[in-house]
């Protein structure tokens, strides 16, 4: 084998670990909250859409946001977090870099989901 293929399977064995890991803490804790709260079905307000503006880009209803902040309301009890930003509040800052498996920075405009930085430096948005 030479160095480079070295060097991008040491790489591809990092991702897999840091997505496993990821799986893993969320499973967890979705587990817990769905054992204390009930089924997830179960925790949302209605009338909770997407709404697509002039240019296209795609963002959530209040309800969708307050629905997120739901979401995370029910999990967080069950992750070490060391901050989180509710969609509702609408002042969540970008992180500096978003990016996808494979390296690439993504651009997102995350203002309006939830930020939940966990203890281990893992950062997840979305609801």
């Amino acid at each position: 084998m030479t160095l480079p293929a070295l060097i991008q399977k040491q790489h591809e064995k990092v991702t897999v670990n840091k997505v496993k890991t990821a799986y893993s803490l969320l499973n967890q804790a979705y587990t817990l909250a769905k054992a204390k709260n009930g089924d997830i079905n179960y925790w949302f307000q209605e009338n909770s859409t997407f709404e697509t503006d002039e240019d296209g880009s795609v963002s959530q209803n209040d309800s969708g946001r307050k629905n997120q902040d739901i979401f995370w309301d029910k999990l967080v009890p069950y992750l070490k977090i060391t901050s989180r930003c509710k969609a509702s509040e609408n002042t969540c800052k970008k992180p500096a870099n978003l990016y996808t498996l494979t390296g690439n920075i993504r651009n997102i405009d995350i203002k309006s989901y939830s930020i939940i930085n966990l203890v281990n430096g893992m950062s997840v948005f979305g609801g």
